[in-house]
């Protein structure tokens, strides 16, 4: 269960993601934003929980109540997809690498430099990439229950 102040830290959420895809997190949001669920929903969040200006008893009796509805067990993954799920990720981290190769490199070639464009586009084109093969994962991860309010 990880508690999120805003857009900034989307970044450790998508790290954790990354790096164990099959875990289950629970993002904890204390006040609605459309933009920070939709992101948050991109990266794979197994669920949102907006807790607003909620007292103390009030929002452990919801977190306890939300916690509890996620202990259902989901569908097993078929045995033909886990060799899938374990090469989504594995591409995932690559992409991750050359994103980031990418960044460093554009730190060093500044505005007027032939090389700064085609960098650009590698990471424009990754993080696009990492989007759709996000979206493919979650299809073949288990089925959560969705946002909650």
């Amino acid at each position: 269960m990880l508690v999120l102040g805003g857009e900034r830290d989307v970044e450790p959420v998508r790290w954790l993601m990354q790096s164990n895809p099959a875990l289950l997190v629970v993002a904890v949001l204390p006040q609605g934003s459309t933009k920070l669920r939709k992101e948050l929903r991109g990266e794979g969040v197994s669920q949102i929980i907006e807790v607003g200006d909620a007292p103390e008893p009030e929002l452990r009796q919801l977190l306890r109540e939300r916690l509890q509805a996620l202990l259902l067990k989901p569908r097993a993954l078929l045995q033909s997809e886990l060799p899938i799920t374990t090469d989504l990720h594995t591409i995932r981290s690559t992409l991750t690498a050359i994103q980031g190769h990418a960044e460093l490199a554009l730190q060093t070639a500044r505005a007027p430099h032939p090389q700064r464009k085609p960098l650009e586009e590698i990471v424009r084109g990754v993080t696009e990439v990492e989007g759709l093969l996000r979206r493919v994962e979650r299809k073949l991860r288990p089925r959560w229950s969705a946002d909650l309010k």
